[in-house]
């Protein structure tokens, strides 16, 4: 707050387009010029993945056998920590969508040293030769910049939102913590007009990704 005061102007990562409401708030309780900047989105990456992880080597080489625009990312960034039974919820949803993916998943504190045990004891045999599930740090700008992404399950980062939107992907919202929740419910009322339900996590997974990824407008890319 004291920098606020200080400050003779406030430059914000957003749009008049998206939060010009929020913008004209922002100015009214600070008494300060607020300049919306744009999202500053990262240079778009072209061509194939230069990522010398042998680990991630292996996954980018499976991506490469993928169709085009077939396979769903999934990943809940770094600030959250899941619980296991969301990550086991989350685990179903991922099977009952009958879709390719990769899961980019965070470590949790309860696991072993390799992590693959936060998942359902069955998933690996549920999903074998449909999907990869990648414990840990994920290169996300190289992986959503490949041909074979065609949609995206994110946690709601304005980051990650971002990014997705960068390459024209589609993208459905999963939020957790803190902020992510008002980004969500901003980006629906402005964008995609859904109704909140209060359904399971599993269902809601797999009905959103059937609704959003089985459609035929799939292959093509995301509106901007």
């Amino acid at each position: 707050m004291r920098l606020v005061q200080a400050c003779q102007a406030i430059a914000i990562r957003t749009s008049l387009e998206f939060e010009a409401d929020y913008v004209e708030q922002h100015s009214k309780l600070s008494g300060k010029l607020v300049f919306p900047v744009g999202f500053l989105p990262p240079e778009k990456l072209e061509g194939r993945s230069t990522i010398s992880d042998e680990s991630w080597s292996k996954i980018f080489d499976w991506l490469d056998q993928q169709k085009p625009r077939s396979v769903v990312l999934w990943g809940f960034g770094s600030e959250y920590k899941l619980k296991k039974k969301e990550i086991h919820e989350i685990a179903h949803g991922v099977e009952l969508s009958g879709l390719p993916f990769l899961w980019s998943l965070r470590k949790p504190d309860w696991a072993t040293h390799d992590g693959i045990d936060a998942l359902p004891p069955e998933f690996i045999s549920w999903t074998a030769g449909r999907g990869v599930v990648q414990i840990g740090w994920a290169p996300q700008r190289e992986i959503l910049a490949h041909p074979s992404i065609g949609g995206s399950l994110f946690h709601a980062g304005l980051a990650s939102i971002v990014e997705t939107i960068v390459y024209g992907h589609c993208l459905v919202l999963l939020p957790f913590t803190i902020f992510q929740p008002l980004d969500t419910r901003l980006l629906v009322e402005k964008v995609w007009q859904w109704r909140w339900r209060e359904l399971t996590m599993d269902l809601l997974l797999e009905m959103t990704l059937q609704m959003h990824f089985k459609k035929p407008w799939f292959p093509r890319k995301g509106k901007h």
